[in-house]
């Protein structure tokens, strides 16, 4: 049995896992306590994870003493990274590319797009090479900027539900925020369909589901991506 942890901005999330199957993950706030008891619980035999957060020296330590692997502690991997400054490439990205490579139909280039707090899009070209990508602020993110660093915008919640024009002034920031971060990904969709016409797209993250149903229909929705990436790179390095 394995462990897999793909610790977030916002949640982590946890799913056990065997050599072809991982289990429902289950999302909380990240907690060194709840990991222990998960590990009291479970005969667990192997430990990946991946964590975007910067963590105390006592969550080290548990890391460590628990005997868990991290993405970057991992030997092989199934692309050649291309990445100028591989020692800030984060954990998510890495274990999202290798989950989209062990999901995909066929061989030739990749874009990979996570949709949490953060927007990440990750590009792997037909040689099999990760190329790099971009980073932006997700929803919330977007929401918070304007009401943080303005006199009199409400904070809005994210919606599905919204239009290009606005009526009122929580409608017209839920379409701006909504819409431009539609707009970022299919137009970064476009630009990568345009070089590489075969190319797979993967999207996931928690905020995907607000952006699927707007995408076109070769566009994979894939659940866990980065817990999937965890589970490959296991198999891999075995």
């Amino acid at each position: 049995m394995r462990l897999l942890i793909d610790i977030g901005n916002t949640l982590c999330k946890v799913a056990l896992a065997e050599e072809k199957s991982i289990s429902e993950a289950l999302s909380f706030p990240f907690s060194v306590q709840k990991i222990e008891a998960l590990l009291e619980k479970e005969d667990v035999q192997k430990i990946a994870f991946s964590t975007v957060k910067s963590h105390s020296p006592e969550e080290t330590k548990f890391f460590t003493k628990s005997g868990m692997t991290g993405v970057k502690d991992f030997a092989h991997f199934p692309f050649i990274n291309k990445y100028e400054s591989k020692e800030t490439l984060g954990d998510d990205r890495i274990a999202a590319v290798c989950g989209a490579y062990s999901m995909r139909k066929k061989s030739g280039a990749m874009l990979i797009i996570q949709a949490g707090t953060a927007f990440t899009f990750d590009y792997l070209n037909e040689n099999n090479e990760y190329l790099g990508g971009a980073i932006s602020p997700g929803i919330e993110l977007r929401f918070k900027a304007l009401h943080n660093f303005t006199g009199n915008l409400p904070l809005i919640e994210k919606t599905i539900n919204f239009d290009a024009i606005g009526t009122s002034t929580k409608d017209s920031i839920s379409g701006g925020v909504m819409m431009g971060s539609l707009a970022e990904i299919q137009y970064r969709i476009d630009l990568f369909h345009n070089q590489f016409p075969e190319g797979e797209i993967f999207i996931t993250g928690g905020n995907a589901s607000y952006f699927v149903s707007f995408l076109k229909n070769d566009i994979f929705a894939a659940e866990n991506l980065v817990l999937h990436g965890l589970n490959y790179l296991l198999n891999l390095n075995s």
